[in-house]
């Protein structure tokens, strides 16, 4: 087993995950607010595969709606206890423990909605892209992909000390996205770049919780009529793009592109294709490749984008190929391939 990994069972072995979303209104923002987005957003009876599913309050919940959910968690203790609820009451497909980073039991192209909420709380940057794309490998096309993630700037005022005294830990938090524990931390920004470098579309983009943990436990002494009229406030304002950085948890809701409707254009003319010698000598050493003719480096590209398999998007002049773990780069006027590298 990887240090991360135990780190993160160990973590949660010790943390009442089953009670963290309903324990006092702080906490409850969250749970309502993702329930009131997965209303809006998940098709109805939708095939959904909840990848960091805890104790399984978000499964349970969209199972009673009608979803066919399947809900598979990282910690061996948050799956005997979705299994304990399941005792008498068939109501989720499959309990599973797993790692969001590599579920190879589902086939490519399965679910109609993916949930990785929780995993972008612990990876680094190399294993979000690696479960990002198990991610869109399970995900049909069109489908739609939830992850949450905590906001970096929220958590380090979060754990700013009053009298700035801890500046130093601040400071190493803010450049290495993490305070050293079982978190990692990023910004509404990366997440979107993210997205944009997968050809994802982004259907919504809000904080599930805002900043009312800045209010502390003064919060919880409210009313619940105040509490439900602070929802509706929250609710109103939780996508305003100047709020979202604020929000200690962030969640983002996207779309995997039709490659029929994303890459039309460019699969139409493939064998318009070509590349410059400077072009192919950056795709040889990003990917090394075995290659020594230009035109055999402009085949492997062609090959790689016709797969169905493969996320087509235009941004501006050019288009993004994302494939087997790279990025094609294509001018959309010239069909010049100008690079490729590791995602």
């Amino acid at each position: 087993m990887k240090r991360a990994e135990e780190t993160i069972i160990e973590y949660y072995n010790h943390y009442d995950e089953e009670s963290r979303l309903f324990r006092d209104y702080l906490h409850q923002i969250e749970y309502r607010t993702t329930m009131y987005y997965f209303d809006k957003l998940l098709p109805p009876n939708s095939k959904i595969f909840d990848g960091c599913a805890g104790t399984g309050n978000y499964a349970f919940a969209l199972a009673g709606k009608g979803h066919a959910v399947f809900a598979s968690d990282i910690v061996p203790h948050n799956v005997d206890m979705m299994r304990k609820k399941q005792e008498g009451s068939e109501q989720l497909q499959e309990i599973s423990i797993g790692d969001i980073c590599n579920v190879e039991q589902y086939e490519n192209n399965f679910f109609d909605v993916v949930l990785c909420m929780g995993a972008f709380y612990h990876l680094d940057e190399a294993g979000r892209h690696k479960a990002l794309k198990e991610c869109l490998r399970i995900l049909k096309k069109g489908g739609i992909l939830a992850i949450s993630y905590i906001n970096l700037m929220a958590a380090i005022y979060l754990q700013l000390d009053p009298g700035l005294k801890n500046m130093e830990q601040i400071l190493n938090c803010y450049h290495a996205r993490s305070f050293g524990d079982a978190f990692t931390y990023m910004s509404p920004k990366e997440i979107e770049s993210m997205a944009q470098d997968y050809g994802l579309e982004v259907l919504c983009h809000l904080t599930s919780d805002g900043n009312a943990y800045m209010h502390g436990s003064d919060f919880n002494r409210a009313s619940e009529d105040d509490f439900n009229r602070f929802m509706e406030l929250h609710l109103h304002s939780c996508e305003d793009k100047f709020l979202l950085g604020s929000g200690l948890h962030g969640l983002i809701f996207l779309r995997k592109n039709r490659q029929e409707e994303q890459g039309g254009d460019l699969l139409a003319n493939l064998e318009q294709l070509h590349t410059t010698e400077l072009g192919a000598g950056r795709i040889k050493k990003n990917l090394s490749l075995d290659m020594e003719d230009k035109e055999d480096i402009v085949s492997w590209c062609r090959d790689k984008i016709k797969s169905p398999d493969a996320l087509i998007s235009r941004s501006g002049k050019n288009w993004y190929v994302v494939i087997d773990g790279c990025i094609i780069t294509i001018n959309a006027y010239s069909y010049t391939i100008i690079t490729a590298h590791h995602a």
